[in-house]
């Protein structure tokens, strides 16, 4: 069924016209941007914003460069429409800080896509859809509906058709907010969308990747900071007279605020009113909601009873939502009730109901008083019947002004503190707000005692908290980081978490890794400082001996470049006679909006560079006052500066240049011909239009071209004319352009002179006529293209065959199937192409037939065809292709038979896994695995078995694709193989079926010989989901040697990791040069909590457990290595370590050693033939034995080398290592002791549960 989506198109048009008055916290935007002519322009937030590709972390920090190297894709810098544009076929993540424009830039793409679509009369452009997951109630499917029926209600469309549209791809879905979704089934739900309709483009946000998750996402991009050039443009239109002063405070942390644009324009706002910055940026929100209350509709009549009470009502509902609700199913029992970023209106009354009891005699009428006069006048709206804050970072900072009133109050104690806030994610950035609150009110103690507490639950967490902290705390902090015993990278980064500048020496190092994991990290670190010494650190590296340490500094630089030029210039300057930085005069030149006069001036220099750099400059400015000083320069001497000068009244785009832009056409150089054409057609004014239909007359070839070329560009009807009499020019080129841009701008009025053009002498006019009527797409065009497959010439028939394949009619297809019978081999194949491009089934008795054509194209663009179409009515013909004496015909057949996907086509499918040729078995096993029917699964087992590769490996995928439990044994077996692809594709298929069943075959299989085998059993275990059984191997794996391993193991345990996980990885982070930090925050993101001894209760400061430490001198090395897996524990306050040795000169040792054995919780043996001889081990391992005997201390003996201890007092206990190997005969002592640790770890929590 053919839905109409014109009314809704109309909606989502009129409605997200004008985008960014959804996207300012006031009803009106204040000064909005004028231009120089005192015009209003479409936008004041139209900021330019960029997003860069993510790199995939496609390795631990202990990456292999030469093997990892060349793989890895390079980072893209690109406007945030086009890159998620772009990417969105693949599932893209756009990930950014909170403000950065993340859900503006989908209300844009909206508007635009929705535009597009209107201009197109085919079905070639998905149609958008935008999901706010922060609504979500039942599920995604519902919530499209919801907004397809809100924008054309009568719209024919139901549950039962929307999942065809988006399984053939007609709907963009555009999902703002994985990390607001409301519980773990919204979750689940959105994940099972995303995995169900991998056809349909999909756009997701998220606020960052450690709150919410990726989801699987693999293509990410990330939101850029603003660059200064867009801070300034957007200042200096906002605040025209005080925009120098405000630009002049953004400096340290004011500055970084600023990098987003919701943040720049609260402190805008606020400059506005105040004429001054606020000191952090707890005071900027607590500013701006102030004036908010304020100044905002004061003509509008609201009771002083009403609005006295805004503030804490505003408070306390941002507090209750941000608690949250329990949740039927959480992730796990001990993870906390998801944030709510949206609640019914009801409930919100509700909620102020419960606020004003015994506060008011009549709460229940003065809460509907207050809610309405906030939704009427304050920062939280009303959507449907929910209600939500008109962004989450306000509803953030009120609810930390709740908490705030709660500790003044000394209602939260220190353990309540830890355990039920800064130990859930939700309320960190909160406590990011509310210790800068603290800052302003100079209540350090306050401030330190949260970062100490936080300091417990999670390093990271402590570094955040103290990068929101005063300068004086943050030293403190950075002191206690350098003292930790931890590897430099994982304190590299805490020092970048709380001040960036600290770090700086360290990431120089960094920079420097053979493991590009660290080296990425760091750079991008200094790339968002900017800082002089930031700059100084790549530019160094960037002449490094090493060329992968050159190019990661370079891309550093070159972003640095682009995105904060002011910064980039100042450290030059500094540099001026480096040998490092001379590429050109340009380096020299300030691209600032102040500096326009000076570049103008400049234009005039005696020195050429110094004149195409200036032009260059003010091009990157883009200010109208420039246009008289640049159209000067297009009469320069220099080619160079007339290129330039071009160029930057392009970038410019005012029509006030095309006078002179339209002369520039006549350059005696071609470049600079070109570059005036090409900014005519970025200007993209119709006034240009009569100058270069002109200038199609020109006497000179270049001039006519270009001038066609900017007509394109432009896209006006009124060009077609002069263009469909160009198509006679004596040029080639002129021809060619002419062509080109009748289709560019694809109105139906070309359509008379272009079926001529096909007729064309010239090869190139005639192809890009056909291309252009395909372009157009109308109707109209197809009774001449019609005409044109019987034209006496091959490139004529070809060209319409092609461009009757893009009109897509139905209208086509009678002479599309004539032409299959053509004399021509060209015109048969393309007419087999157009037919699959219609994709209709009137035309599959004629492609079956063309399966037999004598020519190997036609065949196979027939069964290419019959696929594309993927009706059944097809396969009573393609299985017999499958024995083709053409490989290529074979093939496509199977894929063709895969495509179309039905059942029917088992029966011959598994008939042709037995057929005596290599590609019939391999075209049937990928077939089968396409049609994804359990019923193939029999033939495909036994096709792993075959004596075929080719085959076993297609079946083993196909079994995959089907993700059937019951192809497991099989598949098991098959991670055997003898052939090394084989058993690469047989872990593949259990990752995709993702079944506990796989686990000890996995298991076993993490010790293959081949790092392929071992790598996917790693992915497949991770697959499996929440299951304990894989999470040993898992662990086992990240110490392996093979890079690929330890990765693929991180990646599993970001999914299947569980909370206990978390002790392991934090040892190992703190002994291991590898980056655990993603794996550690995935695992917290899915459970929403830092720490899990914590949220277990486990850990109370008041409680910790005294370990005491019996051993010979003779093993102190052995001690100390136990000491150091254990530091965790002790860092955390969960352990007290004690020995004998510590009992200072003096001391009378008899009665300390009493005194501590007497009160020690836990009593380690250590045992050797050393501490079996000594006499003071004696006394101890008796006077344990007493204190266990009498249930008053748990004794655990710990063999370290091997000695006969059957006998022994402590021989009847549970000894470590579990299996009685001493730790000196592991071949990994690191593991032995791992072993020992999590021994250790089990009976001191239980202890501490107790």
């Amino acid at each position: 069924m053919k839905v109409n989506f014109e009314c809704y198109l109309r909606s989502l048009v009129t409605t997200y016209k004008q985008w960014w008055k959804l996207y300012a916290l006031t009803d009106a935007v204040g000064q909005v941007r004028q231009t120089e002519k005192g015009q209003v322009i479409s936008s004041p937030f139209d900021f330019g914003l960029m997003v860069q590709t993510v790199q995939q972390e496609g390795e631990l920090a202990g990456s292999d460069v030469n093997s990892c190297q060349e793989k890895r894709e390079s980072t893209e810098l690109l406007p945030v429409l086009d890159g998620i544009r772009k990417y969105a076929n693949d599932h893209v993540l756009l990930v950014g800080r909170p403000g950065s424009g993340k859900s503006t830039a989908l209300l844009r793409l909206v508007l635009e896509e929705a535009s597009r679509v209107q201009q197109r009369s085919d079905d070639s452009e998905p149609i958008p859809v935008l999901v706010e997951l922060r609504f979500w109630n039942t599920s995604v499917l519902s919530r499209i509906l919801a907004f397809f029926k809100r924008h054309d209600p009568a719209l024919e469309m139901d549950e039962s058709t929307l999942p065809s549209l988006l399984r053939q791809g007609r709907i963009l879905v555009l999902m703002d907010g994985l990390n607001e979704l409301p519980s773990t089934a919204a979750k689940q739900d959105v994940l099972r969308f995303q995995t169900d309709y991998p056809q349909a483009p999909m756009i997701f946000t998220t606020r960052d990747l450690s709150i919410g998750g990726d989801f699987g996402l693999t293509k990410k991009l990330e939101m850029q900071p603003l660059s200064d050039t867009q801070m300034r443009q957007f200042v200096m239109a906002y605040l025209p007279n005080q925009g120098e002063q405000l630009l002049h405070q953004l400096k340290g942390r004011m500055r970084s605020f600023a990098e987003t644009p919701l943040l720049l324009w609260m402190l805008c706002s606020l400059f506005q009113q105040m004429g001054k910055l606020p000191s952090n940026l707890g005071m900027v929100f607590r500013q701006f909601t102030q004036g908010y209350e304020r100044n905002l509709k004061q003509d509008v009549p609201v009771s002083k009873e009403s609005r006295r009470w805004w503030s804490e009502l505003m408070q306390y509902l941002a507090f209750v939502m941000i608690e949250g609700k329990p949740e039927a199913n959480p992730p796990h029992p001990l993870s906390p009730p998801s944030a709510l970023v949206s609640i019914p209106c009801n409930e919100a009354r509700s909620i102020f109901e419960r606020f004003f009891q015994g506060k008011v005699t009549d709460p229940g009428d003065r809460a509907a008083e207050c809610l309405d006069d906030l939704l009427e006048h304050h920062l939280i709206q009303e959507t449907g019947d929910q209600l939500e804050f008109r962004h989450q970072l306000i509803q953030e900072y009120y609810a930390a002004e709740y908490v705030l009133q709660l500790l003044d109050r000394k209602e939260i104690s220190n353990t309540e503190l830890q355990k039920k806030y800064l130990n859930y994610q939700k309320w960190t950035e909160p406590f990011s707000v509310l210790i800068a609150l603290l800052e302003h009110s100079n209540d350090k103690a306050r401030a330190i005692n949260i970062i100490e507490l936080a300091q417990a639950v999670d390093l990271i967490l402590m570094a955040k908290l103290a990068g929101s902290a005063p300068p004086t705390i943050q030293e403190q902090t950075i002191q206690v980081i350098n003292q930790l015993q931890v590897t430099d990278w994982f304190k590299t980064e805490l020092l970048t978490k709380v001040y960036p500048e600290s770090a700086v020496e360290s990431l120089a190092q960094s920079l420097e890794s053979e493991l590009f994991e660290i080296r990425r990290q760091a750079a991008h670190i200094l790339e968002r400082l900017s800082s002089r010494a930031a700059i100084e650190v790549l530019a160094k590296a960037s002449q490094h001996p090493v060329s992968y340490v050159q190019r990661t500094a370079n891309e550093s630089l070159e972003r640095i470049k682009q995105t904060r030029p002011r910064e980039f210039q100042s450290f030059q300057n500094s540099k001026e006679n480096s040998s490092e930085f001379s590429e050109n005069a340009s380096t020299f030149l300030d691209v600032s909006q102040a500096s326009t006069p000076g570049l103008l001036k400049a234009l005039e220099d005696a020195n050429t560079d110094v004149r195409w750099c200036a032009a260059e400059a003010l091009g990157q400015i883009g200010s109208e006052a420039a246009i008289p000083g640049l159209l000067k320069a297009l009469e320069d001497s220099d080619t160079d500066v007339r290129w330039c000068a071009a160029e930057a009244l392009g970038q410019i785009g005012s029509e006030a240049a095309i006078p002179g832009l339209l002369k520039a056409l006549e350059d005696s150089d071609t470049s600079v011909c070109r570059r005036a054409a090409e900014a005519l057609g970025q200007i993209g004014s119709e006034a240009a239009i009569p100058g270069l239909l002109k200038a199609l007359e020109d006497a000179n070839n270049d001039v006519r071209w270009r001038a066609t070329e900017a007509l394109g560009q432009i896209g006006s009807e009124a060009a077609i004319p002069g263009l469909l009499k160009a198509l006679e020019d004596s040029d080639t080129d002129v021809r060619w352009w002419a062509a080109e841009a009748l289709g560019q701008i694809g109105s139906e009025a070309a359509i008379p002179g272009l079926p001529k053009a096909l007729e064309h002498s010239d090869t190139d006019v005639r192809r890009r006529a056909g291309e252009a009527l395909g372009q157009i797409g109308s109707e109209a065009a197809i009774p001449g293209l019609l005409k044109a497959l019987e034209h006496s010439d091959t490139d004529v028939r070809w060209c319409a065959a092609e461009a009757l394949g893009q009109i897509s009619s139905e209208a086509a297809i009678p002479g599309l199937l004539k032409a299959l019978e053509h004399s021509d081999t060209d015109v048969r194949r393309r007419s087999a192409e157009a037919l699959g491009q219609i994709g209709s089934e009137a035309a599959i008795p004629g492609l079956l037939k063309a399966l037999e054509d004598s020519d190997t194209d036609v065949r196979w663009w027939a069964a290419e065809a019959l696929g594309q179409i993927g009706s059944e009515a097809a396969i009573p013909g393609l299985p017999k292709a499958l024995e083709h004496s053409d490989t290529d015909v074979r093939r496509r057949a199977g894929e063709a038979l895969g495509q179309i996907g039905s059942e029917a086509a088992i029966p011959g499918l598994l008939k042709a896994l037995e057929h005596s040729d290599t590609d019939v078995r391999w075209c049937a096993a990928e077939a089968l695995g396409q049609i994804s029917s359990e019923a193939a699964i029999p033939g495909l087992l036994k096709a792993l078995e075959h004596s075929d590769t080719d085959v076993r490996r297609r079946s083993a995928e196909a079994l995959g694709q089907i993700g059937s439990e019951a192809a497991i044994p099989g598949l098991l077996k098959a991670l055997e193989d003898s052939d090394t692809d084989v058993c690469r594709r047989a872990a593949q298929a259990l990752v995709k079926i993702g079944s506990e069943a796989a686990i000890p075959g996995l298991l076993k299989a993490l010790e293959d010989s081949d790092t392929d085998v071992r790598r996917r059993a790693a992915q497949a275990l991770g697959q499996i989901g929440d299951s304990e059984a894989v999470i040993p191997g898992l662990l086992k794996a990240l110490e392996h040697s093979d890079n690929d391993v330890r990765w693929s193991a991180a990646e599993a345990l970001k999914t299947s990791g569980t909370p206990s996980t978390l002790f392991f990885l934090y040892q190992r982070q703190f002994i291991a040069d590898d980056n655990f930090a993603p794996i550690i925050e995935a695992i917290q993101d899915r459970f929403q909590f830092y720490n899990y001894e914590i949220a277990s209760g486990f850990v109370q400061s008041d409680k910790a457990i005294l370990l005491y430490f019996s051993y010979a001198s003779k093993d102190k090395d052995l001690k100390d290595k136990l000491i150091d897996h254990l530091s965790f524990l002790q860092r955390e306050g969960v352990i007290i370590n004690w020995d004998n040795r510590q009992i200072l000169p003096g001391d009378e040792s008899a009665k300390i050693i009493n005194q501590h054995l007497n009160i020690a919780n836990i009593i380690l043996l250590l045992i050797s033939a050393n501490s079996l001889a000594d006499d003071t081990c004696s006394l101890e391992i008796k006077r344990a034995m007493e204190r266990h005997q009498a249930g008053k201390a748990c004794v655990i003996p710990i063999l370290l080398r091997p000695v006969d201890w059957a006998g022994a007092p402590f021989s009847q206990l549970d000894v470590l290592p579990k299996k009685h190997q001493p730790i000196t005969t592991w071949a990994n002592q690191d593991e032995a002791f791992r072993e020992i640790t999590a021994g250790i770890r089990e009976v001191v929590m239980e202890m501490r549960r107790e």
